[in-house]
């Protein structure tokens, strides 16, 4: 067995210790990006998106081309929850990143090992 074998296979072990940290590093993103969020629309970007939630027109840019179809459609389905479009829009882009952190650290990881993924 070579070095990199071994480094390997220390890479795909997964264990609760990586579902802690994989959950510590979700809430604390959510924890920190939480207190500095906008609380209005504050630029023509996030206004043609909250146009973009009640009328998805990107020939109209609503919001503006190309549009992020996907961007919208997840913001339409978890508006219901909040009833405003800055709202839905700041706690869907925190969900994002948090998502994307945990990702990150799964990815590292996995291909090289835990402290690559803290990196």
């Amino acid at each position: 067995m070579n070095i990199f074998q071994a480094r390997t296979s220390q890479a795909r072990e997964w264990g609760m210790k990586d579902w802690l940290v994989v959950a510590g590093l979700f809430i604390a993103t959510l924890i920190s990006r939480i207190p500095f969020r906008s609380r209005y629309l504050y630029g023509w970007d996030s206004g043609n998106f909250a146009l973009g939630m009640l009328d998805f027109d990107p020939a109209d840019h609503r919001p503006h081309p190309p549009g992020y179809p996907l961007y919208v459609a997840a913001a339409k389905l978890i508006d219901p929850l909040f009833s405003d479009a800055n709202a839905t829009l700041v706690a869907l882009s925190i969900f994002s990143t948090a998502v994307a952190v945990a990702l990150i650290y799964v990815a590292g990881q996995r291909i090289f090992e835990r402290r690559v993924g803290l990196l």
